[in-house]
Parts: C-alpha cells; sequence; structure tokens
C-alpha cells in the first residue's frame, strides 16, 4: 500500500492540474437534477439508471456513469442532509489532497465498486443492481 501511496503521490504531484476541480459539486448538482428528474416522472426512469452488467452487456452504456447520480434516498430533507456531507467531506478531502489524488481516489472507488458488482454477478449468476 505504501508504493502505491507514493506512486499517487508523484502522479498527482507531476500532474497537479488532472482531474475535474470541485468535483463534488458536480456530483450534488447531477443528484439533485436526478432526484427532480425522477419526481417529475413519478419514478419510472429508476430503473433506468442503476448499473447492471446484464443491461451494460445489452449496449445500456448510459448506465457506467449514471448510477453516479442516482441519489441514496428520497426524502428531501435525508436527501439535502446526505448531499451537503457528501459535499462538505468531498471538498475537505480535494482541498487536503488536492485535486488529481482525491480525483484518483473517487474515480478509483467507482471503478472498483463496478469491478466488485460485475465480479459478484459473474460468481453467483444474478445480475446485481448498482444505484
Amino acid at each position: 500500500m505504501k508504493k502505491l501511496n507514493d506512486a499517487v503521490d508523484r502522479f498527482a504531484f507531476s500532474h497537479p492540474n488532472f482531474g475535474v476541480p470541485n468535483l463534488m459539486r458536480y456530483i450534488v448538482a447531477g443528484n439533485v437534477i436526478v432526484f427532480l428528474l425522477l419526481r417529475l416522472t413519478n419514478y419510472a426512469l429508476f430503473p433506468f439508471l442503476g448499473f447492471n452488467w446484464g443491461e451494460v452487456l445489452h449496449l445500456q452504456l448510459w448506465r457506467l456513469v449514471s448510477f453516479i447520480f442516482v441519489p441514496d434516498t428520497f426524502d428531501p430533507f435525508s436527501l439535502i442532509l446526505s448531499l451537503y456531507f457528501t459535499y462538505f467531506i468531498g471538498n475537505l478531502l480535494e482541498r487536503e489532497w488536492g485535486t488529481a489524488k482525491f480525483n484518483i481516489y473517487y474515480f478509483g472507488g467507482l471503478v472498483l465498486t463496478l469491478i466488485a458488482v460485475v465480479a459478484a454477478s459473474f460468481i453467483t449468476g444474478v445480475s446485481w443492481t448498482l444505484t
């Protein structure tokens, strides 16, 4: 782990402009937009937004990105609280680590989550959905 951390630090130091600045602002805004869209459509779009490996194999490639913006909760008060803490903690980490390292951390977590869901789908034979 030490070698991996050192490699990430070296990459972040040598590429300070790598990544999306204020990434959490876009993630929170996407969550709000999807929440409003789902409320307006009476949640009819919900089945089309989650990550499902079987559907990705049927060329529904938007699912590789859309699951990021599906809110954790649909209660407005809980959503506001959840998004506030998401923005607060993500913004704090980005200021502390820098944009490049935080983006590697965030997108690395997303990729590893996708790999775990695909592996679980292959192992169990059930097409798992990630929202």
